[in-house]
């Protein structure tokens, strides 16, 4: 793929990235779009459905680029992104977030028929996933499918469980596809055993870069992803799993995954963070969570 396509397009993307989130941030602001932060301050939320309008934007342009996609991934990554969004907005549009883990939410159901958004996101959230693989990728197995499936789905929560403190969620997103990004590239440079996919670094790598862009507003306590936002990056980096990685590495994933959940069924994340100085440093690092002494005047 020729390199100077590959940096005006992540000029592009970049600039894309900084235009939207300003223009959201101002739009949900003025239309009273926002919600009490853990400092007690109103602050503009479902700020991650610019990564949605990006997704969109990225789609119409993509396709009328010369560029080849025997095994549709480019429709593929516009369901997921688009369908994970909505079920974001789902939490996003309720007035308090819900707490008490899968548990906690299938006891409201026992107990008083109460279905949450979380119910409804996990129902659809798995629906959607079983539709993409199984009709998109259903030639590499079954058995390849329903790890996919899972994969999407609990990638997707994975990072929306990371998304109660500041910066939390764009960290954990940022490491995860770093990770996988940066161990397919050894793997191309150092051996033979591993070889990137060709849309890649067209489709998903423009994703980290909105990340980045949007890291300064979550960093600096002035509006919030959401669900909406959390739920794609999830996403998207489910997504770069299934089509880098292995049957073999994608299950060690998996099974990380499932760890990951039922971790934080049992204890509380955040707790745990606390009681270590290290991760506390990590999870602390370039965010300002301090007021200015003239805004507290105001």
């Amino acid at each position: 793929m020729n390199i100077v396509f590959i940096i005006i397009w992540y000029v592009a993307v970049v600039v894309a990235g900084v235009t939207v989130f300003k223009v959201l941030t101002k739009t949900l602001s003025r239309a009273g779009h926002v919600r009490i932060n853990f400092q007690g301050r109103n602050i503009p939320t479902s700020l991650g459905t610019g990564f949605v309008l990006l997704t969109m934007l990225m789609a119409a342009v993509v396709t009328v680029l010369p560029i080849e996609d025997p095994k549709c991934i480019i429709p593929s990554l516009f369901i997921v992104i688009v369908g994970f969004g909505l079920l974001g907005m789902l939490d996003d549009l309720v007035a308090g977030r819900e707490a008490g883990g899968l548990a906690g939410h299938l006891s409201r159901i026992r107990t008083g028929g109460v279905v949450s958004t979380a119910i409804l996101k996990l129902f659809f959230g798995i629906s959607l996933s079983f539709f993409v693989s199984f009709y998109f990728w259903h030639s590499q197995g079954t058995l390849s499918a329903l790890a996919d499936t899972l994969i999407l789905a609990m990638s997707a929560n994975s990072i929306n469980l990371l998304d109660v403190r500041p910066g939390r969620a764009v960290k954990g997103f940022a490491a995860g596809f770093l990770v996988i990004y940066g161990g397919t590239w050894i793997g191309v440079l150092f051996g033979d055993w591993a070889a990137f996919s060709p849309l890649t670094h067209i489709l998903l790598v423009p994703f980290l870069l909105w990340t980045l862009v949007y890291a300064r507003t979550d960093f600096r306590c002035k509006g919030m992803m959401g669900d909406t936002g959390s739920n794609v990056l999830g996403s998207a980096l489910g997504f770069l799993v299934i089509i880098e990685l292995s049957i073999t590495n994608r299950l060690i994933i998996l099974a990380f995954l499932i760890g990951f959940h039922l971790f934080c069924e049992a204890v509380s994340l955040s707790s745990i963070i606390e009681s270590s100085s290290f991760l506390k440093k990590i999870d602390s690092f370039g965010v300002k969570t301090h007021i200015s002494q003239k805004r507290v005047k105001k």
